[in-house]
């Protein structure tokens, strides 16, 4: 008995072989705009962020009794976040994790987040600009590109590529918008490529022209220039002990935060009582020891920094004071 084998018709594909992708010039076109626009929407943002905190800085400095209402505060940011059904415990590394899964996030997050800032700096509360920058813009991103209808430039037949462009809308946001906070846009693009492991750039316009409009109106997380010395093996070394410090120095802080979040919620599920507990914690503290200075973005005393080198403690006084306020949520970052 024989067989016979049928040449496979034209058109047919084996099972688990992907037709090949093609090129779609409208998404190109789509992309552009999109980045475009993000960049303009998060250059601003990030202008308004930082007006924003300027006014809740310069208020507090104004009334430092103020810092007695950060329990409140806390409370407020809190229920604001219930309120439009945000998670109460969507902090900055929790943003992250969602962008590398590729979530949608928030249209409500970069106002929520705009206002828990301002809130907690108008109190005195130790938290930056930085976290919020990150996390306005990841949500600005999402937002904008709903009407666009993104999709990957070269498309595949039967290929879902939401988790693709959930990760590069937002990253595009997060990007313009750190860019535009410190006017480095290639340092901003090294920390989304960092962040998110990311291996494409399409980011890169939205990111200088964000960059662009935060530089033409001079508002943003300025850093004092400090000269360059000329290139030696010495230096090449203090450099490399120092970045190896820095890096030791930064992982003590996270850790400490993540410990400490794990702990008070071992100790008691509830966000109410533990922003409450830090947020009197931190007023005595302050008040007690006279640490006024150390509340607050911490921007001027960076620059004090620079300008006159220190070899006290008091980088310690504000990681405490910094780690007490993110580690029992004293502001949601």
């Amino acid at each position: 008995m024989s067989t016979t084998t049928q040449a496979p018709q034209a058109g047919s594909t084996r099972q688990g072989v992907e037709p090949p992708a093609r090129f779609d010039w409208m998404q190109v076109v789509r992309h552009t705009l999109f980045a475009c626009l993000c960049g303009v929407v998060c250059g601003f943002a990030s202008i308004v962020l930082c007006l924003f905190v300027g006014a809740a800085r310069h208020l507090f400095e104004r009334a430092p009794w103020l810092i007695w209402l950060l329990p409140v505060m806390g409370v407020v940011q809190l229920l604001m976040y219930r309120w439009w059904k945000l998670p109460l415990n969507l902090t900055t590394d929790a943003i992250i994790e969602k962008m590398r899964a590729g979530d949608h996030l928030s249209a409500l997050l970069a106002p929520g987040i705009l206002f828990s800032t301002g809130m907690t700096i108008l109190a005195g509360g130790s938290v930056g600009k930085e976290a919020g920058a990150l996390q306005i813009g990841a949500s600005l991103g999402t937002t904008i590109a709903k009407p666009f209808r993104l999709h990957n430039i070269l498309r595949c037949e039967n290929h879902d590529d939401a988790y693709e462009i959930n990760r590069y809308i937002a990253s595009t946001g997060m990007a313009a918008a750190f860019s535009a906070l410190f006017f480095a846009p290639l340092g901003s693009c090294m920390l989304v490529l960092e962040l998110m492991r990311f291996t494409q750039l399409q980011y890169v316009t939205s990111m200088l022209i964000a960059f662009l409009i935060s530089n033409h109106f001079g508002i943003g997380d300025v850093i004092n220039a400090v000269p360059v010395p000329a290139a030696s093996w010495r230096i090449i070394g203090v450099c490399i002990v120092i970045g190896i410090a820095a890096a030791m120095a930064g992982s003590v802080f996270a850790i400490a935060i993540r410990l400490l979040q794990a702990l008070t919620m071992r100790i008691r599920h509830n966000y109410f009582v533990w922003v409450i507990v830090s947020g009197l914690l931190f007023a005595v503290l302050v008040t007690v020891f006279g640490w006024w200075r150390f509340t607050g973005s911490g921007g001027e005393m960076l620059n004090d920094v620079l300008n006159m080198p220190d070899l006290s403690a008091d980088f310690a006084i504000k990681m405490l004071l910094t780690v007490l306020c993110l580690g029992m949520e004293c502001g949601i970052f």
